[in-house]
């Protein structure tokens, strides 16, 4: 619940204890559960305020909540958003300095192909950035946007799959399909995903 318009924005000028107090549970619930981090974005920027007071509250509050997770040994992984959900980090560039300006061990990095794509940016730029840092991907169809099942959108399969192996990814590969078109039967985008990647398997 940390998507522009949910509650839990880590760039927000109010309810500061409450969204930090959201992202502990994030990381408690993530060490219950034996899982070895937990996704997040930068937050918002409000529309009558500047970029920079954002960005600034933002950072600060990943420090916190990066401080927390490191006592619990707990990865954060982050994502960059398209700017029409967010204008904090929307590129390879600009969430490298989201990194350097956190400054932070425990803070690494999520791909997220459709906020990849929506800048033009790709796999290779990504590792160039952030080489091992990057710890999780989600790993979507689209054209080139949409977080769509694989064979619903125009991107290579197996040309992905081989850029994330040529430089050693072995962390989980996320179908993130939120698509309204897989609203009324959402498993209808696993099956098609499984299909693609089966159909890959024996060629």
């Amino acid at each position: 619940e940390q998507t522009n318009p949910k509650p839990n924005n880590v760039a927000s000028p109010s309810r500061q204890e409450d969204v930090y107090a959201y992202y502990c549970r994030m990381v408690d619930i993530a060490k219950e559960v034996n899982a070895q981090h937990i996704l997040v974005t930068t937050g918002w920027a409000y529309y009558d305020e500047s970029k920079e007071d954002a960005w600034n509250r933002s950072v600060k509050m990943m420090r916190k909540v990066c401080d927390y997770a490191k006592a619990n040994d707990i990865l954060v992984a982050i994502e960059a958003l398209q700017p029409n959900e967010s204008v904090l980090a929307n590129s390879v560039e600009q969430l490298k300095a989201y990194l350097d300006a956190v400054n932070h061990p425990q803070l690494k990095v999520c791909i997220d192909f459709g906020a990849m794509a929506r800048v033009n940016n790709t796999i290779q730029d990504y590792f160039d950035a952030f080489g091992k840092d990057v710890i999780h991907t989600h790993f979507v169809d689209g054209k080139p946007t949409g977080h769509l099942a694989w064979s619903d959108g125009t991107r290579d399969l197996k040309q992905d799959l081989l850029d994330l192996e040529a430089n050693g990814y072995d962390g989980y590969l996320s179908l993130e399909s939120v698509n309204s078109r897989y609203y009324e039967k959402p498993w209808t985008a696993e099956e098609k995903t499984l299909s693609a990647f089966d159909m890959l398997e024996k060629q």
